[in-house]
C-alpha cells in the first residue's frame, strides 16, 4: 500500500517491514464439498479443509522465516486479515485473481482462502563480552 498509515494498519506490530500474503485450497475444494450430503461426512470434510489450510499458511509462513533470518530479523505471528477494506486492497495488491481469490459479499472465495501479514522485527544485537 503506498500510504504508510496503510501499511502500518496491515502490519501485527512495528518494525522493518510487513510481508503480506494469500493462500487458498481453490474452487474445485468447493465444488467438492458442494456435493458432500450434510452430516459427519461434511463435517470431516470441513475439518479436515480447515486443516489444509491452516498448513498452507504455516508453510508460507516458514518461507518468510527463512528470508528473516538471513536479514537477521524475527518474525510477529501471522495475523489474519479479515476487514473488508483491508481485503479489497490486498487482493489488488496482491493480485489475487492470479490464484483464483477474489473478495464477494465480505469474504474471500474460494471458501478456503485466507489473507495475511507479518512484521519483520529487528533482532537485539547481542552485547559481546558480557
Amino acid at each position: 500500500f503506498g500510504a504508510k498509515t496503510d501499511a502500518a494498519a496491515l502490519a501485527p506490530l512495528p518494525g522493518l517491514a510487513c510481508s503480506l500474503g494469500l493462500a487458498t485450497l481453490g474452487p474445485a475444494l468447493d465444488e467438492a464439498l458442494a456435493r458432500v450430503e450434510e452430516g459427519p461426512r461434511a463435517k470431516l470434510a470441513a475439518v479436515a479443509a480447515q486443516t489444509a489450510l491452516d498448513q498452507a499458511l504455516q508453510f508460507a509462513g516458514a518461507l518468510i522465516a527463512e528470508e528473516a533470518v538471513g536479514e537477521k530479523c524475527e518474525l510477529s505471528p501471522l495475523q489474519p486479515l479479515t476487514e473488508p477494506a483491508t481485503l479489497s486492497g490486498l487482493l489488488e495488491r496482491l493480485d489475487g485473481s492470479k490464484i483464483g481469490v477474489s473478495f464477494r459479499d465480505g469474504k474471500l472465495t474460494p471458501a478456503f482462502s485466507a489473507a495475511f501479514s507479518v512484521s519483520w522485527i529487528a533482532k537485539p544485537r547481542s552485547r559481546s563480552g558480557r
